[in-house]
């Protein structure tokens, strides 16, 4: 159902309970449990079974519990309850999201008050606990895009939003929040600090999408302004039912020209790359017409070759030899020669960045390190735990 505004509306099939008169700790702590379920606007109901500071204290978004079996509430004192759920997964912020491994089990020990003779809870675990099959129902995956730091190209990042939640609002909010931990040292934004939303909600009529920025955006260069509208366009772009996205800060309209859909930036997640392969002979290319040619250049007659990585604008490939020893880069031009980058045991696993730059993983899964390297530069190791 949608309100008067076209917003999802909170559920209303009559789950979502809140506390009655007369229940025990236990009670209070199973209808917390289950409000949690479904999605409200600030998980109001689920508020209800708190006491009026850990109400205010509780954070929903900060961290979500993901699990697969009823949850095990037990009585353990006057005023406590203990819990203990089976955990699926977790999502930190929305945005981390991690299966748990298996048999992994999260207990919680449930503090009560009495409040005007009614139990309440005091110390309620930090974010959402959540079934699975309510998780999947109540939240859906959508990218947000950054630059990678030479702003050639978006970098989804993915974050976990309520389905009846007014999702370009929170992608927006998202998105001027920065990228996740994971990203925050790999990905560049090109909103200025402290660039937030100006009003309450991004309002989407009609296949258009207007936001409102503060002023904040207004210290941004013109080029930076462009930017900042191919990250809005893309991320709100996702949506059905946005076509056009107007972005402004404070009361001036930024970069009219790419107030469109689709600006022309690429994410790195949705190039259109050809297919490649390795045979007997060398390396071989699907072609638009999906027929298997050579490469042309001198990939095409490199027999041995083991694995094959192209950069993404497919004008160069690198190769991994038959004795997994060698690192081979070369152009795919008819006049191109090869030239061996890197040199190691076991090597494997290579790709080619927006930079030029190659990776592969050399050694065992027991014992093993990344290599980068190019034509340019020479054989570093990249510093890795785990």
């Amino acid at each position: 159902d949608l309100d008067s505004a076209g917003r999802a509306a909170p559920y209303v099939g009559g789950e979502v309970q809140g506390p009655e008169p007369g229940q025990t700790p236990e009670q209070i702590v199973d209808g917390f449990l289950e409000a949690m379920n479904f999605y409200e606007a600030n998980y109001e109901t689920a508020r209800e079974y708190l006491t009026s500071a850990a109400a205010r204290e509780w954070e929903p978004d900060e961290f979500t519990t993901v699990y697969w079996a009823e949850p095990i509430t037990e009585q353990v004192a006057t005023n406590q309850v203990r819990v203990q759920v089976n955990v699926w997964a977790t999502v930190q912020a929305q945005r981390e999201f991690e299966k748990a491994e298996s048999r992994a089990v999260q207990e919680h020990t449930l503090v009560l008050e009495e409040v005007d003779g009614e139990w309440r809870i005091a110390n309620p675990p930090p974010g959402l606990i959540i079934r699975d099959a309510d998780f999947t129902g109540e939240f859906a995956a959508h990218n947000l895009f950054f630059y990678e730091p030479g702003f050639q190209a978006l970098v989804p990042d993915t974050v976990y939003l309520p389905v009846r939640g007014p999702v370009a609002t929170l992608l927006a909010q998202k998105l001027l929040e920065g990228p996740s931990p994971r990203l925050e040292r790999a990905v560049q934004t090109a909103f200025p600090e402290h660039t937030r939303l100006a009003v309450d909600a991004v309002a989407v009529s009609n296949g258009q999408a207007d936001v409102k920025l503060t002023d904040d955006a207004l210290v941004a260069s013109e080029s930076q302004r462009q930017n900042m509208v191919v990250q809005l366009a893309w991320t709100l772009g996702q949506l059905p039912d946005v076509e056009q996205v107007n972005v402004h800060g404070g009361q001036v309209l930024l970069d009219e020209a790419a107030t469109r859909r689709f600006p022309d930036s690429n994410p790195a997640s949705t190039r259109a790359l050809s297919l490649f392969a390795v045979t007997d002979a060398g390396v071989v290319q699907l072609d638009d017409n999906r027929v298997v040619r050579p490469v042309v250049g001198p990939l095409s007659e490199h027999p041995g070759v083991e694995e094959v990585a192209v950069n993404p604008e497919m004008s160069s490939a690198v190769v991994v030899d038959e004795g997994r020893t060698t690192l081979k880069w070369s152009e795919l031009a008819a006049d191109a020669s090869v030239e061996i980058i890197a040199q190691g045991q076991q090597l494997r696993s290579p790709s080619v960045d927006l930079t030029g730059l190659a990776w592969v993983i050399e050694g065992s899964e027991e014992s093993s390190k990344l290599l980068v390297s190019s034509p340019e530069s020479e054989p570093a190791v990249v510093p890795i735990s785990g």
